[in-house]
């Protein structure tokens, strides 16, 4: 007669023998098809891509289909062009002098960027043709050295028909939009690195010499100033380091901490700073229903408008956010120093979507110039982005 115990205790081992060999098998198979999703969950798919050759640092504008943009100077000369937004057929570009540092404003048939060399463009936007060029007087008697007088850091902004530019020489310029003629110029005590905000026909200025300026803007005149305290973060010098934000009550202003200032007393309401001491915030804030998401080079903060604290905090980031974030349909778009595309919810501040751009090009994890994602620019499904020296246009899938 059988040994039935034994025989049981048999098939039972060589059961659980076969299911453990067939775990180990499938996990093992399993391995290459998560690794395989991973890549395609984080590879970015690509409609478009075009090698300019140089950085493109600054986020290009789209209007009636075209894209516009400018690269720097860094490899070969700087160029502007424009390309079909779908198809990325180049429809004209324009050789310049200097290296393109804003990203470019569009007013019905005209376009306007600036250079380094202290060159202000109005372009028009089918042909690239310039209508004119503004260069301030101090341009006119340096040609060579120009440190003082550039437009390197300012994005102008356009109001009705006329076009405001701060300056490295300290001054703001009011541009007539169709003939680049000064209507008026306005004096601070220092640099101007950031756009200015416009509210309700007034000006809201920041400069590096540490005040927000109120100034009437048909006129140029000056209506009052605010000093604005030292930043929480002792590492940073006097200075605003970002465009103002404005509400109805409060002006929101950035100098290393983010400020919260009474729009018709000046008072601070409230300070917010990073806890960490390295970690200043520089950028743009962008205002969204009753937050104001906030970028420091670790992380981005959504900082509740009226009481100044955290609402939430996304850190969950590759290398440093050296440029400002962009928001569009409720999301947040930008970019790391490590190669990496961040898509963030804004009322939540969880990730939507981690772009790696290096696997479009293994060969920038050994290219230095391949670190940095430059500022986004978002259209419908898509994101156009400079990397590695080329624009891409990303399709966005939702």
């Amino acid at each position: 007669m059988a040994n039935i115990p034994a025989i049981l205790k048999w098939f039972n081992t060589k059961r659980i023998i076969i299911t453990a060999i067939s775990a180990i098998l499938l996990f093992c198979l399993s391995i290459p098809i998560f690794i395989t999703i991973i890549l395609i969950n984080s590879r970015p798919s690509i409609r478009w891509q075009y090698p300019v050759g140089n950085t493109v640092m600054v986020s290009p504008t789209i209007a009636e289909g075209v894209i516009y943009f400018g690269s720097l100077n860094d490899f070969q000369p700087s160029v502007f062009y424009a390309f079909d937004a779908m198809t990325g057929e180049e429809k004209w570009q324009k050789t310049l002098e200097g290296a393109v540092t804003t990203s470019p404003i569009i007013n019905n048939d005209m376009l306007y960027f600036c250079t380094d060399e202290g060159l202000f463009y109005g372009v028009d936007k089918n042909t690239g043709y310039k209508r004119w060029e503004f260069i301030p007087e101090q341009r006119r008697g340096n040609v060579n050295s120009c440190d003082e007088c550039s437009l390197v850091f300012s994005q102008p902004v356009l109001d009705n028909s006329t076009i405001y530019v701060g300056s490295l020489d300290h001054n703001l310029y009011a541009l007539d939009a169709q003939t680049g003629v000064i209507k008026w110029s306005f004096l601070t005590n220092d640099s101007i690195l950031n756009a200015p905000t416009i509210s309700d026909g007034k000006i809201y200025l920041g400069s590096n010499d540490g005040k927000i300026y109120v100034i009437d803007a048909p006129t140029g005149i000056e209506l009052h100033n605010f000093s604005i305290p030292a930043s929480l973060d002792q590492n940073n010098e006097p200075g605003i380091y970002a465009t103002p934000l404005v509400d109805s009550t409060t002006i929101y202003v950035v100098n290393g901490s983010l400020v919260a200032l009474d729009i018709q007393s000046g008072i601070i309401r409230w300070q917010f700073s990073s806890q960490s001491p390295f970690d200043s915030i520089i950028g743009n804030p962008l205002m969204f229903e009753n937050s104001l998401i906030t970028p420091t080079m670790d992380a981005i903060y959504a900082i509740d408008k009226t009481t100044g604290e955290p609402i939430w905090k996304f850190a969950d980031i590759e290398g440093g956010v050296f440029f400002s974030p962009i928001l569009k349909n409720g999301n947040i778009y930008f970019g790391d120093s490590s190669g990496y595309l961040y898509e963030v919810n804004a009322e939540t501040g969880h990730r939507v979507r981690k772009y790696n751009m290096n696997l479009l090009d293994l060969s920038s994890y050994i290219n230095f110039t391949a670190e940095f994602v430059f500022q986004p620019m978002v259209e419908e499904n898509m994101i156009y982005v400079g990397w590695n020296n080329t624009l891409y246009a990303i399709r966005n899938n939702k």
